[in-house]
């Protein structure tokens, strides 16, 4: 392996020409011992061209993210970096990350993150020491390059929970008071330099306190010192010449990033671990501490950045959003409400409200373009973090105190009555009222005026001639939907304005959008009030909101036609077939693109059309008349999803096959099982668990028409060999797989004699591979192999005696197998077919007979025992959480709790429901590390599975295969035909017999139980379960 070769390798690989040649060669020989030590050797070698340098570099990134470490299903596969290699990159990378341009630090950190990953701290404890001499150094460099460590290894810990943090809080222990050092000594320097260097000490520090706080190396004392320097960057003057650099790049500024991070710091430290009455207790000395200490002076200096604002001078936004928050949070403590009351009104006239008014900037991108305005006023991400947001979060925290909520609005009221209010301050104005429309809304004092406050002030300006007026009043609309509206004339013009905005071809999109998502508010919040006026304008409504989407790819819309449709089912019912149509075409729009970008772009937008074809299916599933001529129109949309192997939307195609085979399978339909099929030839396995439902009914929904092409079957079966060969898939996949030939097995007796040996082949693969303990995959194929040998004893006897571990006798080993862990079997449908197992050995002839039942008949009624409790265990647990369901959904309006009082201006605003939840959840974390600790040692009762959804003879109310019934039946029989082991199954303790007492009772219930729906079922009466049951052992 010659250097020189290496470097011209590297250097084809810059230029089209060789450069296929030359990374093979690359490949060839990274296997070799020194090739990493090498490549690091030409990263650091200043004598070698930069692209040859840089493209080596990369190539040392992802050559030690492969290979440093492999991962267990590539160990034997791939030959990992050599150890000696390992050894000499530890004891040189930091030196030559010291000396790298910065183009290639940031891939040599990159190594680093990968390398500390895995060898921090067990194999290189050492890297601490190497911090602490950087550190130690006079040079820049050598501190610089400390610090882009440290981040990444504080980035390795991160989001680590605390009990694993333990090797990074020692290590910053040892760290912080040495940064701390340097910080402070380069507080006052306003260098460039100076300030990157204080910006990876803030950010380290931030991923530090971010999810946790070690009291241990940060007391509450100790903790003021940093305060200190993160108070003192957030008050100190940006330099002068940053003026100078235009208002759009200032944000980028080292010295406005500084001051952001100290403002992150500031609130996250105040919000989870600084606010008296709103931490975990473990925080609770630390809160009260920082709140009696630190809150006034750093409100107080916080402050100090909103009176730049209020002087004309430049704030990022992001540092006015971080202030702004921070006070807000404050204000829940009557000591930050006194301080910060005297100056209420100027911060909201000169600070609050102009940021809440609508600007030059979203003029300019309304005007260029409306679809991206929306966007980014929609975005979650970006609207959550802008100023306005932060200043809405004040006036709701500043609304909570006596004598503040009615003063504001006063104020703005008096704007949107004087006529000679311009525009912007009517934005502005409404823009409050939305505000606040929520906590008017749930304040009893007030909420009764809402609607007087809409009618006067607000939907007049549904029609202002200004169009981001009348955005902003849907938008009140919206919000305040909450409110009781009493006056039904008002209502009706209300939905007819909304409506006429819609409608208007000349209407902006930002408006159109607004009016959608206020009907959508308004028929969610109060449907019984607004239903006569919207039913009559239900099919203009749909067919304008899904024009606007046909139109533009935006998110919300296909929520809004999904809200109409449920809150009117009745009324949409006879325009379905339009409404389906109509969504078939938006989706076809959003689908197909010349570049074939569309389905990235709009994938959200499709998944939210897919999903509302689905509504409709649902809602009318009970007409088969509308379901027939929906059918065709959903299904060529499935079918070009799936001829398209569109597998982004495979999921959604296949709950829409599931709907539309819920009364019968209609030719078309089999049509797309075809293409259903060849889809996952395409594309793979990892859809199968969606499809399952839409597969069940294929199979079980007409027989007859599955067995009329056998093609249908062994399609079915090559499948699932695939998915169950298909090492990506994994265990929760492959079950979904074998409970398909379960479900086969038991649908199909009879008429399965030609794949019966495949079948058992592919079940007894899986259950004999490699294992090192009894998983749910385990249980599932032996829940399926009961299945077989109830399809055909002799023959699965015959069959399984041909695998190993034990050949002939592997009847003998099955039973004694699936007995041993019984217990590890869940819900109510495997233990059922286990019982049935047993019951199906005890009428098994003497000769065939498992041997187990000769040699352990006490113990297997122990186990029936178990099995029949813990399934009446299973039934009661499902009971009481479908009631738990039923209290949730009674409940909902006991959590909106309405206010009736203000807090006075010494009250600290403390949310008892807050306090008790976070002491909940206290108890839940340690209770989740206690249950970790002893998870080993106990198994966890599990009522229900997954796969239980789909039905066999075990199953439903009225199961065609009764255990209860059975078990009565069996020993009945066995008590005249094989009394011996009638008798030996009797011959148990006598604890056990008290419990077979109450099952053979429990028993008898239930057989009387289905005579009496039966009878029921046919007009008869209903039965007495209470009815007297023998007390002897009388199974008749």
């Amino acid at each position: 392996m010659e250097r020189q070769l290496i470097i011209e390798a590297f250097k084809a690989t810059t230029s089209a020409n060789g450069q296929k040649e030359a990374t093979e060669f690359l490949n060839q020989n990274s296997s070799m011992i020194g090739f990493t030590s090498l490549l690091l050797d030409i990263v650091s070698d200043e004598t070698v061209e930069l692209a040859v340098r840089q493209a080596s570099g990369i190539f040392l990134k992802n050559h030690i993210r492969e290979l440093w470490v492999l991962d267990a299903d590539e160990v034997g596969k791939k030959l990992p970096i050599a150890e000696q290699d390992k050894v000499a990159i530890r004891q040189v990378i930091v030196a030559k990350i010291i000396s790298a341009p910065e183009a290639l630090k940031v891939q040599l950190c990159v190594c680093m993150q990968f390398i500390l990953r895995h060898d921090f701290p067990e194999v290189w404890p050492g890297i601490v020491d190497e911090l602490l001499r950087l550190f130690s150094s006079n040079e820049g460099a050598a501190w610089y390059t400390g610090l882009l460590i440290t981040h990444r290894l504080a980035k390795i810990f991160e989001y680590k929970r605390q009990v694993d943090k333990k090797p990074f809080l020692e290590t910053m222990a040892r760290l912080l008071p040495v940064f701390y050092a340097r910080f402070a000594a380069i507080i006052d320097d306003q260098s460039q330099e100076a300030n990157v260097l204080q910006k990876l000490m803030l950010k380290i520090f931030y991923c530090f306190i971010q999810f946790s706080l070690s009291t241990d190396a940060l007391t509450p004392e100790s903790f003021g010192h940093w305060l200190a320097l993160f108070v003192k960057i957030v008050e100190r003057d940006i330099p002068t010449e940053v003026e100078q650099i235009d208002y759009e790049d200032r944000d980028e500024t080292i010295w406005w990033k500084c001051k952001k991070w100290a403002l992150k710091i500031i609130e996250r430290v105040f919000e989870r671990y600084g606010s008296k009455g709103h931490v975990e207790a473990s925080y609770k000395e630390f809160a009260e501490y920082y709140t009696k200490n630190y809150l006034a002076p750093v409100v107080t200096s916080v402050l100090k950045v909103l009176e730049r604002y209020i002087r004309k001078e430049y704030v990022t936004n992001r540092v006015m959003y971080l202030s702004i928050c921070h006070v807000a949070e404050a204000l829940s403590h009557g000591s930050i409400w006194k301080l910060v009351k005297p100056h209420l009104d100027v911060i909201f006239c000169d600070i609050l409200f102009p940021l809440m008014q609508f600007t030059d900037v979203d003029q300019e991108l309304w005007e260029e373009d409306p679809e991206s305005y929306l966007r980014e006023k929609q975005d979650c991400f970006e609207e959550v973090r802008s100023p306005a947001s932060a200043a809405i979060r004040f006036l709701n925290a500043a609304a909570k105190r006596q004598g503040i909520l009615l003063p504001i609005l006063t104020q703005v009221i008096t704007k949107l009555q004087n006529e000679e209010c311009g525009p912007h301050d009517l934005d502005g104005s409404l823009h409050v009222i939305a505000a606040l429309a929520p906590t008017l809304c749930e304040d009893r004092r007030y909420k009764k005026d809402v609607e007087k406050l809409i009618i006067q002030n607000v939907k007049p300006r549904i029609t202002h001639p200004a169009k981001f007026v009348r955005a902003r009043a849907l938008t009140v609309i919206k919000e305040a939907a909450e409110a009781p509206f009493k006056d039904r004339m008002f209502l009706a013009d209300l939905v007819e304005t909304i409506t006429q905005r819609l409608k208007d071809p000349n209407e902006e999109l930002p408006v159109k959008f607004e009016a959608a998502i206020a009907i959508q508010s308004l028929v969610s919040n109060q449907p019984d009030n607004v239903a006569a006026f919207v039913k009559p304008r239900i099919g203009d409504l749909l067919r304008e909101i899904l024009r606007l989407l046909a139109q533009h790819n935006l998110e919300d819309l296909p929520a809004v036609i999904e809200t109409l449709i449920e809150a009117y089912s009745d009324d949409v019912i006879p325009v379905a077939e339009i409404v389906v149509y109509e969504l078939v075409q938006v989706f076809n729009q959003l689908a197909k693109a010349d570049d074939g970008s569309a389905l990235n772009e709009n994938s959200m937008t499709i998944m939210g059309v897919l999903a509302t074809l689905e509504t409709i299916l649902q809602l009318v599933h009970d007409s088969q008349e509308a379901l027939d001529k929906i059918e065709p129109i959903v299904a060529n949309t499935v079918a070009e999803i799936l001829d398209a192997f569109a597998a982004d939307f495979f999921e959604e195609a296949a709950s829409l096959i599931d709907c539309l085979l819920t009364h019968r399978i209609s030719p078309q339909m089999w049509v797309v099982y075809d293409k259903l099929l060849d889809a996952f030839e395409a594309e793979g396995s990892l859809f199968f668990t969606d499809s399952m439902p839409a597969f069940a009914k294929f199979v079980t929904k007409d027989p007859a028409a599955f067995m009329a092409d056998p093609q249908r079957l062994l399609r079915m079966l090559v499948l699932i060999e695939r998915v169950l060969n298909d090492e990506e898939c994994g265990d929760d996949i492959h079950m979904y797989a074998v409970k398909m030939l379960e479900i086969l097995l038991s649908h199909y007796k009879g008429h399965l004699d030609q794949v019966y040996p495949q079948i058992i082949a592919l079940v007894m693969k899986k259950l004999l591979a490699e294992q090192t303990e009894f998983e749910d995959i385990h249980a599932q194929c032996c829940v399926t192999l009961i299945e077989a040998l109830n399809y055909n004893q002799q023959l699965f006897i015959q069959l399984i005696s041909q695998y190993e571990p034990h050949h002939a006798n592997n009847f003998n080993w099955f039973f004694e197998y699936v007995y041993t862990h019984f217990a590890n079997f869940n819900g109510i449908h495997d233990r059922s077919v286990l019982l049935y197992a047993l019951f199906l050995a005890f009428k098994m002839d003497k000769a065939i007979r498992p041997s187990i039942v000769n040699t352990q008949p006490q113990k297997l009624m122990e186990v029936i025992i178990k099995l029949f409790e813990d399934i009446q265990k299973c039934k009661k647990l499902i009971h009481e959480a479908d009631d738990d369901d039923s209290d949730d959904d009674d409940s909902d309006d006991d959590e909106n709790e309405e206010r009736d009082a203000d807090l006075q201006d010494s009250d600290d605003d403390i949310n008892e429901n807050e306090q008790e939840y976070m002491l909940s959840l206290e108890k839940k974390m340690a209770a989740d590390v206690s249950d970790s600790e002893c998870s080993e040692e106990r198994h966890s009762f599990v009522e229900a599975t997954e796969l239980e959804e789909f039905e066999t003879p075990f199953d439903g109310e009225n199961p065609a295969i009764n255990v209860h019934t059975l078990f009565m039946d069996v020993m009945n029989d066995l008590e005249s035909t094989d009394s011996p082991l009638y008798n030996q199954l009797l011959a148990i303790p006598e604890e056990k017999k008290t419990q077979l007492k109450d099952l053979i009772q429990l028993c008898h219930q239930e057989k009387e139980a289905l005579r009496s729906r039966q009878l029921n079922s046919s007009g008869g009466y209903n039965f007495n379960n209470s009815a007297d049951v023998p007390s002897n052992f009388a199974f008749q």
